[in-house]
């Protein structure tokens, strides 16, 4: 078998059970592959089919250019693809393939299938045609059916270490080599354990709002700790409602500056918990432990898991569409009330 895994990074345990499973002929016909933006399922996706299809067929494959591995991802705005969408690959499923022994259909962001379509697909998953495989691409698989998550396992893509990320960078990026060293650790930082990201933070506009937000998530962080002072004057409260007024008003940019809170007051949380045994996690917003235990200050653990759901708690309301103003509103008064 070809290496078609080889632009795969990490991931060495999730690619080997594949390569034995496809080697052995005992590869499901459905899988669900969860991770974040630019984590690199499809790429591993296209892999995997490459690697059913054969030598011959696999770089035609890999470049999206068998009419026998499809993509399928939400059009016209749509957030999804669609019940008539899934019907579709029903009808074409039954059909002989092209040019392979085998046809694969890959999901782009089921998670936000609607019920009706995970139905739908969950008809074609329970009886599926012969030498036909659905690859279902997810940020969460938690948005998925218990019934379709039972059909299609769920196999997790791997958080990258920041060594990784940075030594990916400096072979493929020609911008990671020529920015500031410390715009390159901005963009590592910032990439959450994903090449994707990584790449994407690398452009001079992502690293301008990169750094303007963790300033405000840094000013978040510092309100909560003076609040959280026992000795706290009541301007303490005003500081934190001050922020408002920095906060954006978009919701896109809103929920992308929360996820960044909600990160800072993980590793907040992470580096209080470990503080007695010498505080050892791999902080993801933060530079290193020592520097979240600094930053932590006098917040107590209740309150930063209390504050690490609220930021959760408001990200989901978000998604779901509720006034962006009225969530900012009642984020805030849940932290002051922490």
């Amino acid at each position: 078998m070809s290496d078609v895994f080889s632009e795969i990074e990490g991931n060495a345990g999730l690619i080997d059970l594949l390569r034995r499973n496809i080697a052995a002929g005992t590869l499901a016909h459905a899988y669900t592959l969860e991770g974040p933006d630019g984590s690199g399922k499809t790429t591993l996706a296209f892999a995997i089919a490459a690697a059913v299809a054969g030598p011959e067929f696999a770089k035609k494959v890999q470049s999206g250019k068998s009419a026998d591995v499809r993509l399928l991802a939400p059009e016209n705005g749509r957030k999804s693809v669609s019940v008539d969408d899934i019907r579709a690959v029903k009808a074409d499923a039954a059909m002989t393939p092209n040019e392979l022994d085998c046809r694969f259909y890959i999901f782009d962001d089921a998670q936000n299938m609607s019920a009706a379509a995970q139905n739908t697909l969950l008809k074609i998953l329970e009886e599926p045609p012969e030498g036909v495989y659905f690859l279902l691409l997810c940020t969460s698989a938690a948005g998925l059916l218990p019934t379709v998550r039972s059909r299609a396992p769920v196999l997790r893509m791997e958080q990258l270490g920041d060594d990784v990320i940075r030594s990916y960078l400096l072979k493929n990026s020609r911008k990671a080599k020529s920015v500031p060293e410390e715009e390159l650790s901005l963009a590592v930082r910032m990439s959450h354990g994903t090449i994707g990201a990584a790449l994407s933070a690398l452009s001079p506009k992502s690293l301008a709002g990169e750094e303007s937000d963790m300033r405000l998530v840094g000013d978040i962080i510092a309100a909560l700790r003076r609040l959280s002072d026992p000795e706290a004057s009541p301007d303490a409260r005003t500081g934190l409602y001050s922020l408002s007024q920095k906060l954006p008003s978009e919701r896109l940019a809103l929920t992308a500056l929360l996820e960044k809170a909600r990160l800072a007051a993980r590793d907040l949380l992470a580096a209080r918990l470990t503080e007695n045994a010498g505080g050892k996690f791999r902080a993801l917003f933060y530079p290193t432990p020592e520097a979240a235990l600094e930053a932590a200050g006098t917040i107590s653990a209740p309150t930063l898991s209390h504050t690490l759901d609220i930021f959760e708690e408001t990200i989901q309301s978000l998604s779901m569409n509720v006034n962006v103003y009225a969530a900012e509103t009642a984020m805030l008064t849940s932290m002051i009330s922490a």
